[in-house]
């Protein structure tokens, strides 16, 4: 059966979630879901050996590419939150759901790199629109991550949670 229903936004949230769940165990890691809205995690990857936590954020979007005709980039809408949650036990895993039939794609990226972005990327929003608009402007809590299609490190980049799991901060 097929249909063109894209779900709501917590089942599509659910879907991702679950799709990163089976990710990090097919490569080993125990990961534990938050099932609630607890801030600034979604799964918790617990080291055996060491005992150290890492959070997962899990943004997912069933169309996140942009601008398919020209130059391809990934967008997901954040929170102004997003600025302020950079830390080293913090990883987003952005998912691409994709079309019926095809896998996921998966973008893993340090919160400190998605803060910075956001943060550098709203200010320059801010500036760049007419003097009676700033307000209006930094009044919004909304905030975009985005990186080219072919300009990235980010696809599939489970290394970055090894990296962060076998170096945590002193």
């Amino acid at each position: 059966m097929t249909t063109s229903k894209k779900g709501t936004l917590n089942e599509v949230g659910m879907a991702g979630e679950f799709h990163v769940l089976a990710q990090l165990l097919q490569r080993g890691y125990s990961g534990h879901p938050t099932l609630g809205n607890t801030k600034g995690m979604d799964i918790l990857v617990v080291d055996q050996e060491s005992g150290y936590m890492l959070k997962v954020e899990v943004k997912t979007a069933s169309d996140a590419m942009r601008a398919r005709t020209r130059r391809p980039w990934w967008c997901w809408t954040l929170t102004n939150r997003a600025e302020q949650i950079g830390a080293h036990n913090l990883v987003y895993c952005f998912v691409h759901l994709g079309t019926i039939g095809t896998l996921p794609r998966f973008f893993l990226v340090p919160s400190e790199v998605v803060a910075e972005d956001c943060s550098r990327e709203h200010s320059d929003w801010i500036s760049a629109g007419p003097e009676e608009k700033r307000t209006i402007r930094t009044d919004t809590t909304i905030r975009n991550f985005w990186f080219y299609d072919d300009d990235n490190d980010y696809e599939n980049n489970w290394e970055l949670l090894k990296q962060k799991l076998e170096n945590p901060p002193a």
